[in-house]
């Protein structure tokens, strides 16, 4: 997503008095991106808020309409339901990963393919990125949830390319947020987490077994039972 739909997001989500933890991967602020940079898929007027904090107008009438009346709702419910009906008795997502892609293995021909379709890919941030990071850790300032950013476990393969492509501009991004989230949490009552894992761990240097990555999707994508045990790590040590 683009630098302007993650921070909309974390402004969303932190408006919900019942949420009580946000996890954002900070790659979601690489690059740099248009004002107000959104995907055609991503609609505000379903959000808590608008882009200055404020109550979103009409809000309940939108979501009506967007859970029950859009084509697009109705094509991803139609969609699961296929997917679901699918399944086996007894068996779950994780069971048929031919049907569920989040549950599928890399292999060796999908890491040769995502080398190639990200080789320009680098972890820098430009000015606008960095003005919706700005934005995004004020709104955190005083929220009753408790914010957590990490630099993603992209697997050693992508890094070693990150640090051919743009060594200084990897390190500058780290750096600038870890001393964005210092300054936040010197200056504001709620604290921002900032995890990394955007480095040679047990889990990015892992190896294919017999032709399948135990905990990837592609290079940058990880299968679900791994972002539970991310997440498990990120919150135990947060709180």
């Amino acid at each position: 997503m683009s630098p302007y739909e993650a921070r909309r997001l974390v402004q969303d989500t932190l408006a919900h008095p019942s949420v009580k933890t946000v996890l954002v991967s900070l790659d979601a602020f690489t690059g740099n991106g248009g004002a107000g940079e959104a995907l055609p898929s991503f609609d505000e007027t379903r959000l808590s808020v608008t882009k200055d904090g404020a109550p979103t107008p009409r809000r309940g009438l939108w979501l009506f309409t967007t859970r029950y009346l859009s084509g697009g709702a109705l094509g991803m419910n139609a969609l699961g339901v296929y997917a679901l009906v699918r399944l086996k008795p007894g068996q779950t997502a994780a069971d048929r990963p031919d049907i569920f892609g989040a549950y599928s293995h890399m292999t060796e021909a999908v890491m040769r393919r995502d080398l190639a379709y990200r080789r320009a890919r680098s972890m820098s941030m430009g000015a606008r990125a960095r003005s919706e990071m700005n934005t995004m850790l004020d709104a955190a300032c005083r929220a009753n949830a408790k914010l957590i950013l990490y630099f993603p476990p992209d697997h050693s393969s992508i890094q070693h390319q990150y640090q051919q492509t743009d060594m200084a501009g990897l390190n500058a991004f780290k750096q600038e947020v870890q001393d964005k989230v210092q300054q936040h949490n010197g200056r504001c009552p709620a604290q921002v987490a900032l995890f990394d894992f955007l480095q040679p761990s047990a889990l990015t240097n892992e190896k294919m077994v017999k032709g399948a990555s135990p905990n990837y999707v592609d290079l940058v994508h990880v299968r679900p039972p791994a972002g539970l045990w991310l997440m498990r790590q990120m919150r135990l040590t947060a709180n």
